[in-house]
């Protein structure tokens, strides 16, 4: 149960999203359902038990205190911004913060002391492949029978929808591509042929739904497992031969795909500007990024605060360079650009002493990259437990 909830903390939002496909349910929000509200709070108040039992039996390891901490920052933060002044977006950017950030990071602390923690993480992002194939594949449908829209079947949005198919896609190419002593942690089905032609047409149909939801992330996110397991990888023949089967299978069933969707996602993705009906969103972007530039040289050294630069915005800046200028200006970007180098340096010894390890890199490649285009850091779960586990492991 205690693995459970530390995946389900992991993983934030998307296990209901992936439920809620799968069975039919279309979310529409907090204002018609509260099923969003309550696995929020019950994964949340879980794990947070689970992180206390763990830190009695276990104690805590100085670089998990040092996260805990900065999270107490961050409410502190937020209770400086609320005595000048605060807005709505400031309070639900801070209870996201609270309910996905802070478990995810906790979850991170939990997976990086659990024995046989490479084993475990190997097997459920083989479980997690099987059920973000089947998320991907009923929106996929969902498309293909009611058209293109901004939501698909679960409620959720098309870029998110672009974003788990490019991170299945992945997932896929990671396992297909991955050495023998990957594949020991692995279930023994997953060793099989079978399963790994199975893998090849998941991640056949993943690109094509990243092109058919016309996610410019997802698309990069994509091109970015592919380059980066490319350039780690130590069977760089297997691989060629791998993506080169793909790539060919992807030309010969092309034709055969529905013109309509698969062009209108192209189009959103490689010549978008060129048509007025997807700029809306471009325009949308280009608004923040002008804003967040604008308040960005004004205070360029120390910036709004956490949750202060929001008086200002209308929205997060969906960039996270952007998102830390603006919350901290020169010297808050100093001190990420810090730790950065900490969790590279970290995530690389490592690997170098434990070669299965590279899954938490394919993991947290899929924030990393999709933070520089959406969404927030502050509540991003699957960003806190990459840096949580990488600087709390132990070799």
């Amino acid at each position: 149960m205690s693995l459970f909830n530390s995946a389900s903390s992991g993983l934030g939002s998307k296990p209901v999203l992936f439920f809620c496909a799968l069975v039919g349910y279309r979310y529409t929000g907090v204002h018609n359902s509260s099923i969003y509200v309550i696995y929020s709070i019950a994964v949340a108040v879980s794990m947070g038990v689970i992180f206390l039992c763990q830190i009695t039996k276990r104690g805590i390891v100085k670089p998990a205190l040092y996260i805990m901490l900065f999270f107490g920052l961050i409410a502190i933060s937020y209770g400086w911004t609320t005595c000048f002044g605060s807005t709505s977006r400031i309070q639900n950017l801070f209870i996201y913060c609270i309910l996905w950030g802070l478990p995810g990071a906790m979850s991170g602390v939990f997976f990086s002391t659990t024995k046989n923690r490479t084993t475990i993480l190997t097997r459920l992002c083989s479980l997690l492949t099987l059920g973000g194939f089947a998320y991907v594949l009923a929106n996929a449908i969902y498309y293909s029978v009611q058209g293109w829209g901004p939501n698909a079947a679960s409620g959720d949005t098309y870029q998110s929808i672009s974003y788990h198919a490019a991170f299945v896609f992945g997932l896929c190419l990671f396992f297909l591509t991955s050495d023998d002593k990957v594949r020991a942690n692995n279930f023994g089905f997953c060793c099989k042929q079978p399963f790994a032609l199975l893998s090849i047409i998941i991640m056949i149909c993943c690109f094509f739904v990243v092109l058919m939801s016309g996610g410019r992330g997802g698309m990069f996110l994509l091109i970015s497992y592919t380059v980066a397991l490319f350039c780690t990888g130590k069977h760089k023949s297997r691989f060629v031969v791998i993506c080169a089967m793909i790539v060919l299978l992807i030309i010969l069933i092309y034709p055969y795909m529905s013109s309509d969707l698969i062009q209108r996602g192209f189009n959103r993705i490689f010549w978008f500007m060129g048509n007025s009906e997807l700029n809306s969103s471009v325009e949308a972007r280009q608004y923040y990024l002008s804003q967040a530039l604008a308040l960005i040289g004004n205070r360029p050294i120390l910036g709004y605060g956490l949750f202060g630069y929001l008086n200002y915005m209308n929205n997060y800046p969906h960039n996270i360079l952007l998102e830390v200028m603006l919350q901290g200006g020169l010297l808050y970007l100093v001190f990420a650009t810090v730790i950065l180098a900490i969790l590279a340096k970290n995530y690389h010894v490592h690997r170098r002493v434990n070669p299965e390890s590279k899954i938490i890199g394919v993991l947290f490649l899929f924030p990393i990259v999709e933070l520089l285009f959406s969404g927030t850091y502050m509540s991003t779960p699957l960003f806190w437990f990459g840096i949580s586990y990488i600087l709390c492991v132990k070799n």
